[in-house]
């Protein structure tokens, strides 16, 4: 389970988070909703131990598989070379590059340089990067931008995988339609906080959770 608790981060003397607590159960998906600039991305990677606290606490509940978009490999290198370099640094065995490979359907494009891919199969080469640790606890910064009918379905059956298997997973997201289709638990993030915490089952459709949403970080702006 993640569990961060009175999260504060600064930058640059400015706070970006301001008391951010948040339990992220195993075996459940939860979605981290705010608008670009609330601090999502910067609580997903002081989960991953990649920003420095200024206070508070983060246990990420053991190894994690990290997501950070699509842009973050080295252009010039392929997408095998790329998941190599990922597996070595986290330990995995080579062969499971291949196991990831298939997994995502990348095996066709697995000697292509990265820079050469559209933006949807960049999305699944970071999403790839993220599954290959095998790790109890996956977040995933906006891992739908990009993505074609045929890869978002195929993301939902990664997100199925993962909490079968009893995984702690985090997906920040825009996509309120998708959170409520596949989410166990929708969390918003507005003014450096956590101002809502909710079940999928609270709205009755996409309209409803849209309406609160806007509610919530109207009522933190």
């Amino acid at each position: 389970m993640i569990s961060v608790h009175e999260l504060r981060v600064h930058r640059a003397r400015r706070p970006v988070l301001q008391g951010v607590t948040l339990a992220v159960p195993d075996g459940a998906v939860t979605y981290l909703l705010g608008r670009n600039g609330a601090g999502k991305s910067t609580l997903l990677r002081a989960i991953a131990g990649l920003v420095r606290p200024s206070a508070g606490t983060v246990d990420p509940g053991g190894d994690i598989g990290l997501h950070l978009g699509p842009d973050t490999a080295d252009p010039g290198h392929t997408v095998r070379r790329h998941l190599r370099w990922i597996a070595a640094g986290s330990g995995c065995p080579r062969a499971r590059v291949d196991d990831v490979l298939g997994e995502a359907g990348l095996d066709g494009a697995a000697d292509t340089r990265i820079g050469a891919l559209s933006l949807g199969w960049r999305q699944r080469v970071a999403v790839a990067a993220a599954l290959l640790p095998g790790a109890g606890t996956v977040v995933f910064d906006e891992p739908l931008n990009g993505l074609d009918i045929d890869a978002a379905l195929w993301f939902r059956d990664v997100l199925a995988d993962l909490t079968d298997r009893g995984a702690s997973v985090l997906v920040a997201t825009h996509h309120l339609d998708e959170a409520l289709r596949t989410g166990d638990r929708l969390a918003v993030l507005a003014g450096g906080r956590i101002v809502g915490e909710h079940l999928p089952s609270d709205f009755a459709d996409g309209a409803s959770l849209e309406a609160a949403y806007l509610r919530m970080i109207g009522e933190s702006a």
